[in-house]
């Protein structure tokens, strides 16, 4: 097993070899419920292991490997600029592993998809490594932990259910960044947000499809639950469903908010607000174009984006997707009425330009550097 940090560079933090191990068995709804395996190896990090996003590489004698990702948070009671969230609950949404996800039920054909998923379970799709279309996942989130570092930016990183369990955690920094795609919240989360936002915080929105489906959580904080088609959710009886339809448009904290137009789709966006300060030192002009240069994709602009809507309040927009179909992501901007400000890129594939388009790599700086002034 290797154990590593990741960010600017995959920093070798432990290996451990011969380690035990005996095959453990799962349940038919263990994807639901959790695993509850026997623990038959663990290893603490040092005390001082610094914020950030972590994997633990398992392979074995024919060299097959496995990830397990995770998050570590700063000692509590930590504070600083910037808090750059995980986005846990949507890498749990899409882990089909052991037969079901909140898009799969290889167990029952009958329902189509699961309302439960553990997080108690191997996570596939949390796997890190860059190097397949589409990436959307902890794999899209490592380009902002590698920006970041490279642009000397110190940060925390906390995962969705830091946030859930803890309303403190917010007020202690400056900006909140969320970003590739964070689409599965709960109610305290948005509650927190919208706190965090009414009290002077400023919110960095670099993802598509954000704040989109309701989720709870059990509270003993291993299980998420959804219930897309509105009915009431088993943990605490709520209404489930899209948080657009239960009073709370996401574009009225986001700006924006996500519809299918585009989906799939790549490409650049087109400068509207060449005089914005956004867009300082950049030389952009109305009309130019940026951000066609993607680690993940064809453009900074794609895989899901979100727009403009009759909720968002007055924003200013600093430029538009090129994608067809009006599917190009809404890059806005406004300050709330008590001092808090969002910007939003507005789609899932921004992030993978930062690292290869200087345009939109000066954007975001322009954007921290005045949010944490």
């Amino acid at each position: 097993m290797e154990i590593y940090r990741l960010g600017k560079e995959n920093k070798l933090i432990s290996r451990s070899v011969n380690l035990p191990r005996f095959t453990q068995d799962y349940l038919c709804y263990s994807y639901s419920w959790s695993c509850k395996w026997k623990n038959n190896f663990s290893y603490k990090l040092p005390d001082n292991s610094t914020s950030g996003m972590y994997s633990a590489k398992l392979i074995d004698n024919a060299g097959r490997y496995f990830w397990v990702t995770f998050i570590v948070k700063p000692p509590i009671g930590s504070s600083g600029d910037i808090l750059l969230l995980a986005s846990t609950n949507t890498w749990q949404a899409y882990n089909n592993w052991g037969g079901g996800s909140f898009y799969s039920n290889r167990v029952n054909s009958d329902v189509p998809s699961s309302s439960n998923v553990s997080f108690l379970r191997p996570n596939p799709q949390a796997n890190p490594e860059q190097n397949k279309a589409g990436m959307h996942l902890a794999d899209a989130e490592l380009f902002m932990h590698q920006w970041l570092e490279k642009n000397n930016y110190n940060y925390h990183s906390y995962a969705d259910i830091d946030i859930h369990n803890d309303q403190s955690i917010l007020s202690k920094y400056k900006l909140l960044i969320i970003h590739a795609h964070p689409e599965y919240w709960s109610q305290r989360m948005l509650e927190y947000l919208k706190e965090y936002l009414d009290y002077g915080g400023s919110l960095m929105y670099l993802g598509g499809n954000g704040l989109y489906w309701k989720v709870v959580i059990n509270t003993d904080l291993n299980i998420l639950e959804v219930r897309k088609k509105g009915d009431l959710h088993y943990f605490n009886a709520s209404t489930g469903g899209l948080w657009k339809n239960l009073g709370f448009p996401q574009s009225t904290i986001l700006g924006v908010s996500y519809t299918s137009s585009g989906i799939g789709t790549y490409h650049p966006f087109e400068v509207y607000n060449e005089d914005h300060w956004i867009l300082e030192n950049t030389g952009l002009k109305n009309g130019d174009t940026f951000s066609s240069e993607c680690f993940n994709c064809a453009g900074g602009s794609g895989h899901e984006t979100d727009k403009i809507d009759i909720y968002s309040p007055e924003v200013d927009t600093i430029a538009v997707g090129t994608n067809p179909n009006n599917g190009g992501a809404h890059m806005i901007y406004y300050k709330r009425s008590n001092g808090g400000q969002v910007f939003s890129a507005s789609s899932i594939s921004f992030t993978g330009t930062l690292q290869q388009d200087e345009k939109s790599s000066m954007i975001v700086k322009n954007v921290i550097n005045r949010f944490i002034k």
